[in-house]
């Protein structure tokens, strides 16, 4: 099992009465490609926090791959994170001023004392079966185009060989060939590592890439109607 959720509540703070997360139970079996579906606001992100460890859980059982994250301090959430989740942001998140090689390392850095990450060598082909080739490997993020940053982006997701991948809608800013290019690139990874993938978007197009289709509204019974600001780990 790669995600079992059992009677999760979370709120924020100021809001303690009307929790924007309840979640009952929610499974996702290893290996199983989950696209996750529904509006802003609607509690996909915080989900997603709580997931990677950014949020910590009060109330509840949040448990991944058997390790209850519920039960860990904040530094265990960090390293377990660190080896165990790979996570592709919506807008990359790739540090701007560091070349290629520079921001995939950075990830690398995090797994230290954790299960094997790629070597130096292992990254060097696999970008260059992304086609981003050698010559590009030391330009700065910002040098490079969208497309060239999204596989930067998967690259890096998967450099500390994760067991579950989240994906927080990549796709909103693309154009459609770079966004069928994107799903492309990232289920052929996905197939090779045999990660479980949970996708997250707004984009019902996207779902027939996928073996299950959940909404958020059937997971979250809290109040959706919130104005949170939600914003992605960094």
């Amino acid at each position: 099992m790669s995600v079992s959720i059992t009677d999760l509540e979370f709120s924020y703070p100021g809001a303690e009465e009307n929790p924007f997360l309840k979640v009952p139970e929610w499974r996702v079996e290893t290996g199983e490609k989950v696209f996750l579906q529904g509006p802003s606001g609607s509690g996909k992100s915080t989900l997603l926090n709580i997931l990677c460890g950014m949020l910590p859980v009060k109330t509840g059982e949040v448990s991944l791959f058997g390790h209850p994250l519920d039960q860990m301090n904040s530094r265990q959430r960090d390293r377990f994170r660190a080896g165990n989740i790979g996570y592709v942001f919506q807008q990359f998140n790739l540090i701007p001023y560091l070349n290629v090689m520079d921001n995939i390392l950075v990830a690398r850095q995090f797994n230290r004392g954790g299960k094997g990450s790629h070597s130096q060598s292992d990254i060097e082909d696999f970008l260059l079966t992304l086609n981003i080739g050698e010559e590009q490997w030391h330009k700065p993020a910002r040098a490079l185009s969208i497309g060239q940053q999204q596989r930067v982006a998967i690259a890096r997701a998967f450099v500390n060989r994760p067991s579950l991948l989240i994906v927080d809608e990549p796709t909103s800013s693309l154009d459609h060939a770079n966004r069928d290019d994107f799903m492309q690139l990232l289920m052929d990874r996905v197939a090779q590592t045999k990660a479980t993938l949970l996708f997250v978007s707004h984009d019902i197009s996207l779902a027939g890439h996928f073996s299950r289709v959940d909404s958020i509204y059937d997971i979250n019974h809290g109040d959706v109607a919130a104005d949170i600001d939600e914003e992605a780990p960094v």
